[in-house]
């Protein structure tokens, strides 16, 4: 039984409930994911309430409690220069958090944006987006019939021309690297422990696309062999040739970016 029909059935009137009551519904099914979820609101709550939690002053120092065990009064110890270390935990995760919301902000306000402008307008942002990318991936674009030319010459200047072409599309995603290290290194402050902060988060924030990369690569391989398993089978020729082999370029394509 879907979840919607589940849903229908629970409503006892043949009434569907809603999405949100069928995802909170799936969400309590789950142990796992309700525990994951007391904690994430834990620790969203410890950073909203950091300066009425904290036991102490995270910015407080005493030479008398230097490096102290965990005791009653001090329940994580104190560091190197006596500053409690719960608190700093504490206040520590409102940091995190103002930072994870911040960069996530950046994100969403440039990238939603520019989505959105590309596909409901449409024209030249739609066209440059996505031209920009079939460019350099294309095989009947350029760089691509350049590579291929080059195989006539050998395999050195394939490994030449390759290279070229890929250091050449590289460019766009080496200055937006850039630009967000940029507003990284700027929302700093001049502090130079924050703004290093702030960049570890910058490349975490790469790793949102784990789920995009680890698809395209398990596509890759098997649309890239498609044409290897019609060629060894005989069936090879005509309007099956000429699928396989654009899969085939497809399939190239697609290990490249998940190289990237």
């Amino acid at each position: 039984m879907s979840v919607v029909a589940a849903g229908a059935a629970s409503s006892g009137k043949g009434r569907v409930d809603s999405p949100g009551r069928l995802a909170l519904g799936a969400l309590l099914s789950r142990p796992t994911a309700v525990f994951g979820a007391v904690v994430l609101i834990g620790m969203i709550g410890l950073a909203l309430f950091a300066p009425w939690i904290a036991p102490y002053d995270p910015l407080a120092t005493s030479w008398s409690l230097v490096r102290k065990a965990p005791s009653a009064s001090h329940w994580f110890g104190t560091d190197e220069v006596g500053r409690d270390l719960l608190s700093r935990i504490i206040w520590g995760a409102r940091a995190s958090l103002s930072a994870g919301v911040i960069a996530v902000a950046i994100a969403v306000g440039v990238g939603v944006p520019t989505g959105m402008v590309a596909g409901y307008v449409g024209g030249w942002p739609d066209a440059l987006i996505s031209r920009l990318t079939e460019y350099y991936t294309g095989t009947h674009y350029k760089p691509v019939k350049e590579i291929a030319e080059s195989a006539e010459t050998g395999p050195a200047t394939v490994v030449l021309s390759g290279t070229a072409s890929g250091m050449e599309s590289s460019v766009y995603a080496v200055l937006a690297i850039a630009i967000a290290l940029g507003v990284a290194l700027a929302l700093g402050g001049g502090n130079l422990q924050f703004s290093f902060y702030l960049v570890a988060l910058t490349g975490m924030g790469m790793l949102a696309t784990t789920g995009v990369i680890v698809s395209e690569d398990t596509f890759g391989p098997v649309s890239d062999n498609a044409a290897g398993i019609a060629e060894m089978s005989g069936e090879f020729h005509g309007e099956a040739e000429r699928i396989m082999v654009s899969l085939d370029a497809v399939g190239n394509t697609t290990k490249a970016v998940t190289k990237g």
